[in-house]
């Protein structure tokens, strides 16, 4: 049971109840919406730890984080196709129904429709990371009809072709077009050295290493690539002979480096925020406009609200 409206002297109690409120917050939200999450892998990480309140916060807002990533935000973006997907378009390589849907899918982006539709269903798991979303921030969608954004609905429409691309800011960047691969064909290292070639390797955790004469090891198998991903292992390539570093990439426990750093980021707010007396009202999810949500709360006998 929560205690809301309740002013709480001790600064780890007033932290408590928060986060407290917060993890309810987002399993219902879980809930509400058909997202899968395991409270049976959630109880036995908390048993390992002493302070299950804060790790059972940390366990759902890496799990959030992770759902709403993996969505494409709707808004209109200036599509970009590579030079090897565009040679297999003028070439002909598939067929016109295949081209069809890529000039769809251009339209959408470009009209700010939503494709989210079209992305793996895993996007409903909260507990399935994606390794070369996480790693390389590239991103895959399903080249089919467009339906209902639901698990159901989604079921029935895969395709036997994925669209590889990187959605930053307002700019939609076509890697290439795959037939639907498995395991280690979705990290492909020809994934990396188009994005290079193509200069988009800004919108990629990459970054070039100047001076570099040679790197050991150098990792060009799609195999030893899956492999790391799948242990949390950023690695260092060696791409169109230019050498690159990850600065961000996956965190220890598979999740977004930056969704760690968010984590940390929201811990300090709520820290700053407990460090005076006040009654705690509730919390609003919010998850829009670079806002987690709001914290409504009592003090001096006024109402107010602070961001999260």
């Amino acid at each position: 049971m929560l205690r809301k409206g309740v002013i709480v002297v001790n600064e780890s109690e007033q932290i408590s109840i928060i986060k407290e409120n917060i993890s309810g917050k987002i399993f219902l939200l879980f809930k509400e919406n058909n997202i899968k999450y395991s409270l049976e892998k959630e109880n036995k990480k908390l048993e390992k730890t002493a302070n299950k309140n804060n790790e059972k916060f940390s366990l759902r807002v890496i799990a959030l984080m992770n759902v709403f990533e993996k969505l494409v935000p709707i808004r209109k973006s200036k599509v970009w196709i590579s030079d090897i997907l565009e040679q297999k378009i003028i070439r002909k390589d598939f067929s016109e129904e295949l081209i069809s849907k890529i000039n769809e899918f251009i339209v959408y982006f470009e009209q700010g429709e939503s494709i989210n539709s079209n992305l793996s269903r895993n996007t409903f798991n909260s507990d399935s990371w994606d390794y070369i979303l996480n790693a390389w921030n590239i991103r895959h969608l399903h080249l089919s009809w467009r339906t209902e954004f639901d698990d159901a609905s989604m079921k029935k429409n895969r395709a036997d072709y994925l669209l590889f691309f990187i959605f930053d800011d307002d700019n939609v960047y076509f890697i290439d077009v795959k037939e639907h691969p498995k395991g280690s064909g979705f990290s492909k290292f020809e994934f990396l050295e188009t994005i290079e070639r193509n200069n988009w390797i800004h919108c990629t955790p990459f970054k070039i290493i100047e001076g570099v004469i040679d790197m050991q090891p150098v990792i060009t198998s799609n195999e030893d690539i899956y492999t790391c991903m799948k242990n949390s292992i950023n690695v260092s390539f060696k791409i169109n002979n230019k050498f690159y570093i990850p600065i961000l990439g996956i965190a220890s426990s598979g999740n977004k480096m930056n969704h760690t750093q968010y984590l940390i980021d929201i811990n300090k707010k709520i820290n700053m925020f407990s460090n005076q007396a006040f009654k705690f009202l509730d919390f609003q999810l919010v998850m829009k406009n670079d806002i987690f949500g709001y914290i409504f709360f009592e003090k001096d006998n006024k109402k107010s609200v602070i961001e999260l």
